[in-house]
């Protein structure tokens, strides 16, 4: 699930969800069109630390997701640091 709002400071939040009883590693193909962010965008994982993403031609990231078995994962994107 992914909500976006560009007025806000945090532009987009995205919840993954693995029902398997396996971990899951993807990089997965994230639109940010309507998030209103340019250049780049800062993304935080759950309670990591932050990272630095450029946006590609068609305002998209490539992004690494990994979800435990049974498990989700949360990420905050926001257009400045």
């Amino acid at each position: 699930w992914m909500h976006v709002n560009p007025n806000l400071r945090e532009r987009a939040f995205l919840l993954v969800f693995n029902p398997t009883d396996q971990p899951i590693q993807r990089t997965i193909r994230l639109p940010l069109y309507y998030a209103g962010v340019e250049d780049q965008v800062y993304v935080k994982v759950k309670d990591r630390q932050e990272l630095m993403v450029r946006l590609e031609d068609d305002k998209s990231i490539q992004l690494p997701i990994q979800i435990p078995p049974r498990g989700y994962n949360w990420y905050v994107l926001r257009q400045d640091k």
